[in-house]
């Protein structure tokens, strides 16, 4: 017998083993319409595995929490066995935290109560719930005519089919992640414990994202000190549309940017020093409780190729400064005009558009290759890692949370990786 065999029997003989007193207890109700056994096996399976139970004793949260999920077990129950199932599945929502607001009397209470949904959205950023809602949502619609699942609290069981589900019909690991965390999201901001912890979901999850298509990685390319020493060369002028893409590619490279959060800096969050210019983030990707991140990009001793210099050009040109047009965006939107283009005084440009800029931009200098706007944080880390910088200031600098989000933005050359063989002392 094959492993795979083996498995598959050791799988079968683990359910029939723990599901054989259910199928015990309904067998003696078979006199029973199909409706009576339907239900009956789902109030079975609601007090089985729907009532949380917890290892720590003596926590009085805990134990509230279990009772008032008991009661609306019970109140599941009844409609069950009504033949109501609309009901029992209304029901279950009375397990959310949020039911507890309409037995809320103190008005003061009431109106802190109104705002608390803000303050458990924004615990994610807005694109991460916007992405779980639609998971949620999802999750939801499967529910709706399949009468033996309750959407929430879930049962661990049917979350599991729902991933088998959303692999057989996706077969994307993006998509297998959304529904997974956007099920364990609808339950936590409804106060509930979410079955995605449950060893058995886990290891459903685990299994689908192995079994899932595999793309092959096509990272872009970074952007080398070279490639960037060029793109100054070829389209440094006094033309407003060649400064501002050489300020794109200067700051994004010199100070490891995400091009979405230069695109949204205005020159309100600038500073330009002697010796430097810095920059303030307001919000950053891995800015999680927002107290801000400040960039600091140094002057070059060789000014053609200076990111400060560069700036400090581009808003001479413009005909702007930092304190009498503080809310001009660094990255403005130009409008054409006679003599050429003058800057947009409150607006800035879009990702697509700057994506589209670069792509001409490089078309034009003739530079081929794999390059994306993110290779210029990508090429600005990868230089200073062949230079020796310390990995904790390039984390520190790039905005990186972990070693291994920082490294993936990181390509040795072939010649820096050979100085290791070079130096074993042999």
């Amino acid at each position: 017998m094959s492993i795979t065999e083996q498995i598959n029997t050791a799988i079968k003989d683990a359910l029939a083993q723990s599901l054989g007193t259910i199928v015990e207890e309904t067998t003696k109700e078979v006199k029973r319409s199909m409706q009576d056994d339907v239900t009956d096996t789902i109030v079975k399976k609601v007090r089985q595995e729907q009532v949380p139970t917890f290892k720590k004793k003596f926590n009085s949260d805990q134990y509230k929490h279990t009772k008032v999920m008991e009661k609306i077990m019970s109140r599941i129950n009844s409609n069950l066995e009504a033949n109501d199932i609309t009901k029992a599945k209304e029901s279950t929502s009375e397990g959310s935290i949020w039911s507890t607001v309409a037995n809320v009397k103190d008005d003061s209470i009431r109106e802190l109560a109104v705002s608390l949904p803000d303050v458990v959205i924004a615990a994610r950023a807005k694109s991460t719930t916007s992405k779980y809602q639609r998971a949620w949502s999802n999750w939801l619609d499967w529910c709706k005519d399949k009468e033996e699942i309750m959407p929430f609290p879930a049962n661990p069981f049917y979350v599991a089919i729902y991933l088998n589900f959303v692999l057989k019909t996706s077969k994307k690991s993006g998509t297998l992640t959304t529904a997974f965390y956007g099920i364990r999201w609808g339950h936590h901001v409804n106060g509930l414990y979410s079955p995605t912890d449950h060893p058995f979901v886990s290891m459903t999850y685990e299994g689908t994202l192995r079994l899932c298509e595999k793309k092959p990685k096509n990272p872009k390319e970074p952007i080398t000190p070279e490639i960037l020493k060029h793109l100054i060369k070829t389209f440094d002028s006094e033309s407003l549309m060649s400064l501002r893409f050489l300020l794109i590619c200067s700051l994004g490279f010199f100070g490891f940017c995400r091009i979405d959060e230069l695109l949204t800096v205005q020159l309100k969050d600038v500073t330009i020093k002697s010796a430097h210019l810095e920059i303030f983030l307001e919000i950053s990707k891995s800015d999680q409780h927002r107290d801000g991140n400040t960039i600091y990009v140094s002057r070059n001793e060789n000014t053609k190729f200076c990111p400060v210099n560069l700036a400090e050009r581009f808003l001479s040109l413009s005909n702007v400064s930092l304190t009498s047009n503080p809310e001009c965006f660094l990255v403005p939107r130009l409008i054409k005009i006679k003599q050429g283009h003058k800057i947009h005084l409150s607006e800035g440009i879009s990702y697509t558009r700057a994506r589209e800029i670069f792509k001409e931009k490089m078309e034009e200098a003739e530079i081929k290759g794999n390059f994306g706007l993110h290779s210029l944080r990508s090429g600005g880390a990868s230089a200073a890692a062949q230079n020796n910088v310390n990995e904790r200031l390039i984390s520190k600098h790039g905005r990186w949370a972990s070693d291994r989000a920082r490294n993936s933005y990181i390509k040795d050359s072939i010649e820096y990786r050979l100085t290791i063989s070079r130096q074993l002392g042999i």
